[in-house]
Parts: C-alpha cells; sequence; structure tokens
C-alpha cells in the first residue's frame, strides 16, 4: 500500500485523503443516527458517494479551502480513478447540469490508512459477544419472561445501540439470543438459548461488567452445545465443567 501512495503527487495525495476523511464522517454520522434508533439499510455502494460538483458540499469545500479548485481538478479525479482508488460519476442536479460525484475505494481507503497509520479496531473472534452486547442479555435475562419494553431498551436510561447491540443478538447464529414480540406493546426478551448463555456464563459476566447484578431467571432452560459457549466467552472466562446449566444468583 505504501508503494501506491509514494506513486502519488501531493495534489493527488491530498485529493484522497480529504475525500476518505468526508468518507469516515459520513459513515460515524450514520452510526451515531444508529444509535438514537435512526437506521436505515442503505448500502454502502450507495451512501458512500460524495458530492463534489462544483457544489456547496464539505468535499468541494475542503478542497477549495485548501486552494486545490482549479481546471486540473478533473484530471487528478481521472488520476486517482485509474489506480483504482477512487470511483467517479455524473449525476445531474434540478436544472441539469452534470455535477461530479466521487466515492473512494476499497482500496482507497486502505491506502490512506497504511499512509496515515492508522489502525482499525480489530473484530472480535466469530460467535465471540462485546461487553456491551453481554450487558443487554443480563438486562434482559433479569427482567424475566415479560422482557423490556423496545423503547427502554432504545431510549431509556443505559439504553442500547440497535445496530451494533441489539439486533446482533437477535440475528446471532446459530440461533437468536434475543427475540421481540408484541404485548400489545412492542417488547424485548431473551429467547431460551439466550438465557441457557447467560446461566452457563454468569459469573464471567459479573467479571466482566462489576457493577451488573442479576437475579434468577425462571425460564426453563435448553441443552447448549459446550464448544459453542467457549467460543461465546469473555476472555478467559470460567466454565461449568459438567452439563448442567449454573444458575447465576
Amino acid at each position: 500500500m505504501s508503494d501506491v501512495w509514494a506513486e502519488l503527487n501531493d495534489r493527488q495525495r491530498t485529493y484522497l485523503g480529504t475525500l476518505y476523511e468526508c468518507d469516515q464522517a459520513t459513515e460515524a454520522g450514520r452510526r451515531e443516527r444508529a444509535t438514537r434508533g435512526h437506521w436505515d439499510r442503505t448500502p454502502a455502494s450507495v451512501w458512500r458517494w460524495q458530492m463534489y460538483g462544483p457544489a456547496d458540499s464539505a468535499l468541494y469545500t475542503r478542497l477549495r479551502t485548501a486552494g486545490l479548485v482549479d481546471p486540473g481538478t478533473g484530471s487528478t479525479w481521472t488520476a486517482l480513478e485509474n489506480r483504482r482508488l477512487v470511483q467517479c460519476r455524473y449525476v445531474p442536479d434540478t436544472f441539469g447540469m452534470q455535477l461530479l460525484e466521487v466515492q473512494i475505494t476499497a482500496l482507497g481507503r486502505k491506502v490512506v490508512r497504511a499512509a496515515t497509520g492508522e489502525q482499525r479496531p480489530k473484530p472480535p473472534p466469530k460467535g465471540q459477544l462485546r461487553e456491551r452486547q453481554w450487558a443487554a442479555l443480563a438486562r434482559l435475562y433479569a427482567a424475566g419472561d415479560a422482557g423490556e419494553l423496545s423503547e427502554d431498551m432504545m431510549y431509556g436510561r443505559g439504553g442500547f445501540d440497535w445496530m451494533r447491540t441489539l439486533l446482533r443478538l437477535r440475528d446471532y447464529k446459530p440461533s437468536p439470543l434475543m427475540e421481540e414480540y408484541r404485548a400489545p406493546e412492542s417488547r424485548m426478551r431473551l429467547t431460551p438459548f439466550g438465557a441457557t448463555t447467560i446461566s452457563v456464563n454468569g459469573h464471567a459476566i459479573k467479571r466482566c461488567i462489576p457493577t451488573l447484578m442479576l437475579r434468577s431467571h425462571p425460564r426453563r432452560y435448553q441443552p447448549i452445545d459446550k464448544e459453542f459457549t467457549r467460543d461465546l466467552n469473555c476472555s478467559e472466562s470460567p466454565r461449568p465443567q459438567n452439563g448442567n446449566s449454573e444458575e447465576v444468583t
């Protein structure tokens, strides 16, 4: 990646770096809105397009402030596109004028990160839950069979991010850990598999979240595969030595 960056001149590097900053700002904005329950399924191939224009856009404004908006702009974007670092397209505005949109590619993002030394957070091992996901499970465990109001889980005190926490629990493989239902309001509760997971890993959860107090859950637990549970645990978390679920008190 450093070889690709070295091949670019200062102008091209500034264009690519500025586009990367706008791309990451858009991504951060989407994550922030999702934490407040405003999320959508628009694919990244759509929302990553950045308006250049010329228009009153973040990308255009930053490059103009840097003194890099001039007749050579088109050739700069073309040079980056020829290296597969960006994609370019033209879209008409309301008056039919063609405006330039650009999108940084996966390769382009890798090149910028390699050049700047930015480290992307490594995802946890497959099947392992993050602390906030454990916390959401524990809260539903403590709530019993009725579970919690969906509104309270997302927007109440100590609420949880829908995309990064609750949706992860609902869509967990090989079996959902949490489910949604109406009674008549929208609520969330543990599945039997989720209750078993909490029961088996109770001491590990208490270590990951020291202030969390769990009370006994009346749900009947289903058998759980030990190998799968090992992947689900927090690091160095204890596991039951027999086939019985471990009750949390």
